[in-house]
C-alpha cells in the first residue's frame, strides 16, 4: 500500500493496494487489501475491510449530530469499530467505538452522518 501525509502508530497493517492519505491510524488497526482511507482518524484496533473507502466525500457537509466538531472534512472511526468490506464511509462521519458495520448491515454512510449504537 501507499501512505502519504499520514501518521501510522505501531502495529498498523496496511494491505496490498491500500492507499492512506492525510490520516491518523492508531495502534493495531488493520486495513485490508485495496482500501482507501482519506482525511480520517482511525482509533486503536479499528478495521477496514477489503475494498472499503473511508473519508471521501463533500467536506462542506457538516456532521448532523455533531456539527461543531465534525465540519472540516475529518471522518472518525472509533476504537475497535469494523468497516465492512466494500463499504463507503463519507466525509465528516463518525462511527462509534465497537460497531461492526457488516453485522449492522451498513455498507454506506453518507457525508455528515453518524453511526451510533
Amino acid at each position: 500500500g501507499t501512505v502519504s501525509e499520514s501518521v501510522l502508530f505501531p502495529g498498523v497493517h496496511v494491505g496490498p493496494g491500500t492507499r492512506v492519505h492525510r490520516s491518523v491510524v492508531m495502534q493495531d488497526c488493520v486495513l485490508g487489501e485495496g482500501c482507501t482511507v482519506e482525511r480520517s482518524i482511525l482509533d486503536k484496533l479499528a478495521g477496514v475491510g477489503a475494498g472499503a473507502v473511508v473519508g471521501r466525500g463533500d467536506a462542506t457537509i457538516a456532521n448532523r449530530r455533531f456539527p461543531t466538531h465534525l465540519d472540516t472534512g475529518i471522518t472518525v472511526v472509533g476504537k475497535q469499530a469494523a468497516v465492512a468490506p466494500g463499504a463507503v464511509i463519507g466525509t465528516n462521519c463518525l462511527v462509534f467505538p465497537g460497531l461492526d458495520l457488516a453485522a449492522l448491515g451498513c455498507d454506506r454512510l453518507a457525508d455528515g452522518e453518524t453511526l451510533a449504537p
